[in-house]
């Protein structure tokens, strides 16, 4: 036999409850209160069988409501053998209000209400990003006023072209706004005017430049290795994207390696340049045209995402040409094979016959399961020899 305690019920409910259900139907206008919830009783023979501790249940779910002050609702019952008895049918809750404290919720219901009138009154554009979210609303309660500033500030600033940093106002530095870039990213795409959003960058990572805000430039890191081409006196620079598109160096041939160790330990070669790589992230040399009338060569590791990234490489700049991911390289260092834990196995567009066929034998374990040799685990005097050849 089972029956239902207050404990199982509160339990439900609370479960309920974080999933925004309630929240979310009162502001809705949903007719949710008085809100009805059965008590499964024992059913005839389960009183005779069961007598003392169905009494039992009925005096602890008594006790419990007149304690709580939870309105209890009863159903008489006429027992051939038992005569006539009163088990509890149903608990109700005539209001959310009511709901919360049972639950141990009316602290979190009241940040939630002064949370909602505050962001009704001056935003009501945000009521239904209240409803979908109720619980970020309370988790920011706290912090509501200064959110709001931000909000009111970036209103009144249709193109912001400041750094974050520069935000003057009241409780708010660049730490604060950083860990409510979220929020404040729905806030801004439900407030904001569609021309004042760059709807084509993604991601709470990219905030400042959907937003209208001056971002850290990112960098492009690269090294003369000729020299005569050094550029006061300095081999090893960093410049902004911006800067790096516009600079068109001596150098005649550009080398583009992913291991920032390997790009460092690149021997002097003349009229030669190379370029710190960066994963799949092209973006940054997509402005430099001036690539494209330069000879590239290209060198990342021996595995799947080494041949991916090329293929997304070459599909930008077509005339580039691979070096140290063949096969013969690959065979030449079997005591530093490794695994790659989570292969591509996509079909590449913009790889040559025989990059393509070593390719294939790495996604498809022809010559062993996840195989992949990292480029900095390539002999140093190996390399060097073919870097040297391909002058």
């Amino acid at each position: 036999m089972k029956l239902v305690d207050l404990k199982q019920i509160k339990t439900r409910l609370i479960g309920q409850w974080e999933k925004g259900r309630f929240l979310k139907d009162y502001l809705d206008k949903k007719e949710l209160f008085p809100l009805y919830i059965p008590l499964k009783g024992p059913n005839p023979s389960e009183m005779v069988d069961n007598f003392t501790e169905v009494k039992d249940w009925v005096q602890e779910i008594r006790k419990k409501c007149e304690q709580q002050d939870i309105p209890l609702e009863w159903k008489k019952v006429n027992h051939r053998q038992l005569g006539r008895n009163e088990l509890p049918q149903k608990i109700s809750f005539s209001s959310i209000q009511e709901l919360a404290l049972f639950l141990g919720k009316d602290r979190e219901l009241k940040i939630f209400l002064e949370g909602f009138d505050q962001l009704r009154f001056k935003f009501p554009g945000l009521i239904l990003w209240t409803l979908k979210y109720p619980f970020d609303l309370i988790k920011s309660q706290a912090d509501l006023e200064k959110l709001i500033s931000i909000l009111e500030w970036r209103i009144e600033n249709s193109k912001p072209l400041i750094f974050l940093r520069q935000l003057s106002l009241s409780g708010v530095d660049t730490k604060f706004i950083e860990s409510y870039k979220r929020l404040l990213s729905q806030w801004f795409d439900i407030i904001l005017n569609l021309d004042e959003v760059n709807w084509d960058i993604k991601g709470v990572s990219k905030f400042e430049e959907r937003y209208g805000f001056l971002s850290r430039p990112e960098l492009i890191r690269f090294r003369l290795l000729d020299p005569h081409e050094r550029i006061g006196g300095f081999s090893d620079i960093s410049v902004p994207t911006e800067e790096f598109s516009h600079y068109i160096p001596k150098s005649k041939r550009i080398f583009i390696t992913e291991n920032d160790v390997t790009g460092l330990a690149f021997p002097p070669l003349k009229d030669s340049m190379v370029v710190f790589g960066r994963g799949y992230n092209f973006e940054n040399l997509v402005q430099s045209r001036w690539l494209h009338e330069k000879e590239l060569w290209y060198w990342g590791d021996l595995d799947t995402h080494g041949f991916a990234i090329l293929s997304q490489f070459r599909g930008i700049f077509p005339s580039v040409r691979s070096f140290l991911m063949d096969r013969e390289t690959l065979m030449a260092h079997k005591v530093h094979w490794g695994e790659e834990k989570t292969p591509c196995t996509s079909e590449l567009s913009h790889l040559t016959k025989d990059e393509s066929s070593l390719y294939d034998e790495l996604r498809f374990d022809s010559i062993k399961p996840n195989l992949r040799l990292e480029q900095e685990f390539i002999g140093f005097a190996y390399a060097e020899e073919i870097i040297r050849a391909l002058l």
